[in-house]
């Protein structure tokens, strides 16, 4: 009993149920058989596999005896030849050294800016200027009153 879909505007076509496609198994009959032949062979493989890490580690121990051969050689010829972070932190001692002696001298100097001193030259002028103008004032307004006052006494005071 199939159940109908309703037809649709348009091509219909009806598609066909695919057969379920068969699932290989995981297990060959040849892993099989090898597992088999690997078990009787294990002892013969153990001692191989041996032989072959023991001949690593002796080439392995030669290659770790040169390299020290090496170090030791340089080490003799330069003492400092592997003091790669102490010679990193002479460097860069040098530079913050060099940094600070920078913005030493900045900072120790008084910054003045560029055209401040020509300001305070003109604001010096500029009052200059006032005075003599006040005093021309005072002097034309006694020009001005003339002997009005010339029987009074005068008094000359520091203020």
């Amino acid at each position: 009993m199939e159940q109908k879909q309703p037809l649709k505007y348009g091509l219909n076509i009806v598609s066909s149920k695919k057969p379920p496609t068969k699932r290989i198994s995981i297990f060959t009959e040849e892993d099989i058989k090898n597992e088999e032949e690997s078990s009787i062979n294990t002892s013969s493989n153990k001692n191989k596999y041996t032989k072959i890490v023991n001949q690593q580690l002796l080439s392995s121990n030669s290659i770790n005896q040169s390299v020290q051969e090496k170090y030791k050689a340089a080490l003799e010829e330069d003492p400092t030849a592997f003091a790669y972070d102490e010679v990193y932190d002479v460097m860069k001692s040098v530079e913050r050294k060099k940094k600070e002696e920078l913005k030493g001298k900045n900072d120790g100097s008084v910054k003045k800016p560029k055209y401040f001193d020509d300001i305070l030259k003109a604001a010096e002028i500029r009052q200059r200027d006032y005075i003599r103008a006040q005093e021309r004032k005072i002097q034309k307004e006694r020009e001005a009153e003339g002997d009005e006052f010339d029987d009074k006494e005068t008094f000359v005071t520091s203020a």
